[in-house]
């Protein structure tokens, strides 16, 4: 069943629930308001209320995220988020990911993105199974910096 964007986030917490609030869709105020803080940090907070299939693909990798940090995890696995994502898009999830990194959240993104790697702090790069290369990014690229000197025009495209 299709589901507003609240509910979708407060999903990544059913393992938490008994089979009968789960049946009925009953969540305890404090988890709704959880979420919505959680969707609030990640400026998608005016959503909650609507369907997920009709937001745009970078407000769907928010709630995507939004739903994994409701459990309060200390590691978040990103695999390919911005993968379908056009260029601005994906500087803001990036910049999410940043801003999680910088408040002690440990952030595992795989890429085949050069230019999205160059947001990391670090770079693993794998091939055929192998580790080849391991090192800081030299010539790390900030988000919010990126994002702060996008024009106006850029945007809206």
């Amino acid at each position: 069943p299709r589901m507003d964007v609240a509910s979708n986030v407060l999903h990544g917490i059913l393992n938490r629930r008994s089979t009968l609030q789960t049946m009925f869709n009953l969540w305890p105020r404090a988890d709704i308001l959880k979420a919505l803080e959680i969707l609030d940090r990640l400026g998608i907070a005016e959503q909650a209320p609507k369907r997920a299939e009709a937001l745009s693909g970078g407000q769907q990798q928010r709630v995507a995220i939004a739903r994994a940090l409701v459990n309060g995890p200390s590691l978040l696995l990103a695999d390919e988020p911005t993968g379908n994502l056009d260029s601005h898009t994906s500087t803001g999830i990036m910049d999410v990911f940043q801003r999680l990194n910088d408040q002690g959240m440990t952030v595992v993104l795989v890429t085949h993105e050069p230019d999205i790697a160059q947001y990391a702090r670090r770079m693993v790069v794998m091939k055929d199974g192998r580790m080849i290369l391991d090192q800081p990014v030299r010539k790390r690229r900030s988000a919010s910096v990126e994002l702060a000197a996008t024009p106006l025009e850029e945007v809206l495209q």
